[in-house]
């Protein structure tokens, strides 16, 4: 198909113009054409993904908190493509909260330059409402009643505020979808036919960022359009003993995994305003302080009293709104405790008799950092055992069942290095561990912290993974490079990548350049440093985007797990690949349903990265465990004495990263010095191994009798050497039994087929 380009007589000097008219022009037959022949990877699709967001970021200063993002759907092609501008401090996604988007819609060739609103929240937090899914797909139906009012409610009360005199605002906005319509603040329309140069284009889009910064003034820092006032905070309490929260349990487990979650709550003061902070504290407990946060989301209104017994005696009340942020469970986790407010602040009145006394101006940014602190650091109070059992609950009360031992082999190994592989037969819940386990510590694909990625049988480079520029001199992005970019900014949470089913390509082609750089990294005072893990010359010509990515190295906090099966569809490792991450099989599967009623629900934690960040990167930093080191390398190097008569002795690399292990479990204590090391000789030795020759089979043998003591009628030469082998794990006496049986099998394979490996 051809594209109509432009209707500009300039097309050099006006980029926006012309990538705006051919979106116009040729987006309703391009639809089409992908519906009918179901091709979703359509090349049109980069001028939307791709480079209008480009065009769109150069108008944008470079250190601003804005990023351009475009979207023609997912899943399929939406009928109503759209272009944001998000000021990441509001939002980061088109579902929820306010943005700037230009809005296509394909009937009329009109373009709508929008500031709106996340209309899939809004719809999600009404009760009853059947459409929450539909609402920014283009689709919403005009049944949707709940959520127009609500949308158009919000629309109204932002507009008061803002000055919208120069911008349209009428019903007349016809976008092809109510969401957006209902959800519109104010509006430019342009016409096809008279779509205005780049720098009208430029000019207005500017109009609009300068709204948008005064909706984040107003709204979301809590101060008055004129700028004269500062933010406000404020502090409400709770009594326990006067008023139980029924639904407590419920507004805890939304706001740790980053859902919305609003109520009301009785407050004396009327001079609350929209977007002001709100504290919540505890009274008359024996532990009081502060243990809930939000912002105020209406202005105080009066209501039939909270109590009951006041409420039959016609006695009314002033309750405001509060959309919670964060709640702690203050009956299991640690609170800012109202010691610790008067110590630091003292000047501020930590113990009100009535909700809603306003904090001092000059604490209000200390409290949000000594606040923040518990929130993220918290739950890190509690033990690593009982964080890890915390993690093994919240997996268990999702329906999954694991053998025992493997999420605390699956933490340690994370620990350890960002790295692991996860190899057993398809359809043991390899990927599934990865998902359940980041939502267990607050990583979810809602908060853009977890990211699955299915790997491409061809994939040869690390341009599939990061991006690459093509014959026009454009960067192309790859499927993780705004993944690991958004990680690297928000250092102090944990990301998790998952590379599924990994070995469909070689890994030692397109996973080359994060296996050497992950070599690299160092301390650079409480922070992991790498080598660039991309250049700031990897763009190219292409400026847009290198003001876009810069140069990225590997952030301390994200961790990339594979997923293998091995099997004839695959590529097998190199030993370059098995240095360097853990390899944890699952082989153990049980096909009893684990359904029963008695499963407790668990809430899932927000843990930040030093719960899993690593305090060892080189064997040097281990002064104060050298017993340990000692007692440790000495065992590895009795190991490596046996595997070197078959040449699959290991190097320095091997030995720091199991000594590393070794010592993160001591310190976590999560199981015995024994069965750690028994993970790693799994983990990190066994897949080691492969080959036909006796000495093979002569070294496995010398192996297992380490592993598992010696063993009636030792003869290398036998042919059942394997079942005397079996019959020897089972004795009580057996010192690492994983990996003895796991040798055991080997060597019956080698007995079997002549050849033996690790792998099934």
């Amino acid at each position: 198909m051809k594209y109509n380009k432009t209707n500009n007589d300039n097309p050099e000097t006006n980029v926006l113009h012309g990538l705006f008219y051919q979106w116009m022009d040729n987006y309703k037959n391009v639809l089409a054409e992908v519906k009918s022949s179901d091709k979703f990877k359509h090349p049109f699709r980069d001028i939307i993904s791709h480079d209008i967001p480009n065009a769109l970021t150069e108008i944008i200063p470079v250190s601003s908190p804005y990023v351009v993002t475009g979207s023609y759907g997912k899943g399929r092609w939406t009928d109503v493509p759209w272009v944001a501008v998000f000021d990441t401090r509001i939002t980061k996604s088109a579902q929820r909260g306010v943005y700037i988007v230009y809005l296509l819609n394909k009937e009329t060739k009109q373009l709508y330059l929008t500031l709106n609103q996340g209309a899939t929240a809004v719809s999600q937090n009404e009760e009853g409402d059947k459409e929450k899914s539909l609402a920014f797909t283009g689709i919403a139906k005009s049944q949707s009643g709940k959520m127009t009012e609500k949308l158009i409610s919000n629309a109204k009360k932002i507009r008061g505020s803002l000055k919208c005199q120069n911008q349209l605002y009428d019903e007349k906005i016809n976008t092809g979808s109510l969401g957006y319509d209902a959800g519109c603040v104010c509006y430019k329309k342009y016409d096809i036919d008279n779509l205005p140069d780049d720098d009208q284009l430029t000019a207005d889009l500017r109009e609009y960022m300068s709204l948008y910064a005064d909706y984040y003034d107003k709204f979301v820092l809590g101060k008055k359009s004129n700028n004269v006032s500062n933010k406000q905070a404020w502090l409400l309490s709770c009594n326990p003993n006067n008023w139980q929260w029924e639904e407590f349990s419920s507004a805890v487990s939304a706001t740790r995994a980053g859902k919305k979650y609003e109520r009301q709550w009785s407050y004396v003061n009327s001079n609350v305003q929209v977007g002001d902070r709100v504290f919540i504290t505890l009274i008359g407990t024996e532990n009081n302080g502060i243990f809930a946060s939000g912002y105020a989301s209406s202005e105080s209104f009066e209501k039939e009293h909270w109590d009951p017994g006041k409420a039959s005696k016609q006695n009314m009340d002033r309750f405001i709104k509060v959309d919670f942020d964060w709640i702690i469970d203050y009956q299991k986790e640690a609170i800012l405790e109202q010691s610790t407010l008067i110590k630091e602040f003292p000047l501020q009145h930590w113990s009100p008799q009535e909700s809603g006394i306003a904090i001092k101006d000059e604490y209000i940014d200390e409290l949000e950092e000594a606040w923040l602190s518990i929130c993220l650091e918290g739950e890190e109070e509690l033990s690593v055992k009982d964080v890890v059992t915390n993690i093994k609950s919240y997996i268990t009360s999702k329906g999954f069942c694991y053998q025992d031992g493997l999420v605390d082999n699956f933490y340690l190994s994370l620990k350890t290095k960002p790295f692991v592989i996860l190899a057993g037969t398809s359809g043991t819940g390899k990927t599934r561990l990865v998902k359940l386990f980041a939502e267990a510590v607050g990583a979810t694909t809602t908060n853009g912290r977890y990211k699955m990625v299915p790997v491409r049988p061809d994939w040869s480079d690390s341009s599939d993974l990061f991006g690459h520029v093509d014959l026009n001199g454009k960067f192309n992005p790859g499927v993780i490079i705004d993944f690991v970019k958004q990680a690297e900014n928000d250092s102090m949470l944990p990301y998790f990548l998952c590379l599924d089913e990994m070995n469909l390509a070689r890994v030692e082609y397109y996973l080359s350049d994060m296996l050497s750089i992950v070599e690299t990294r160092d301390f650079h005072g409480d922070r992991i440093i790498s080598d660039p893990l991309v250049s700031d010359t990897y763009y190219g010509s292409d400026q847009s985007a290198a003001r876009r990515y810069g140069t990225i190295h590997l952030p301390d906090n994200l961790y990339i797990i594979g997923t293998v099966n091995m099997d004839e569809t695959t590529f097998p490792f190199s030993r370059k690949v098995l240095d360097r991450a853990n390899t944890i099989e699952f082989s153990y599967v049980n096909l009893m349903p684990q359904i029963t009623d008695s499963i407790a629900p668990a809430a899932s934690l927000n843990l930040s990265n030093s719960f899993f960040k690593t305090k060892y990167l080189m064997l040097i930093q281990c002064t104060d465990e050298l017993e340990d080191v000692v007692e440790y390398s000495s065992e590895l190097q009795i190991i490596n004495t046996i595997l070197e008569k078959a040449s699959a002795h290991v190097g320095y690399r091997v030995r720091d990263e199991i000594v590393f292990y070794l010592l993160n479990n001591k310190n976590a204590d999560l199981m015995s010095s024994n069965d750690a090391m028994d993970n790693e000789i799994m983990q990190k030795i066994l897949p080691r191994i492969q080959g036909s020759s006796a000495t093979i089979k002569e070294m496995l043998c010398n192996l297992f009798k380490h592993c598992a003591g010696d063993y009636d009628g030792y003869r290398t030469e036998d042919d059942d050497i394997s079942s005397k082998m079996i019959r020897a794990t089972l004795r009580p006496d057996c010192k690492y039994k994983k990996s003895a049986a796991k040798i055991a099998f080997m060597v019956r394979r080698y007995e079997e087929d002549g050849f033996t490996s690790y792998w099934l």
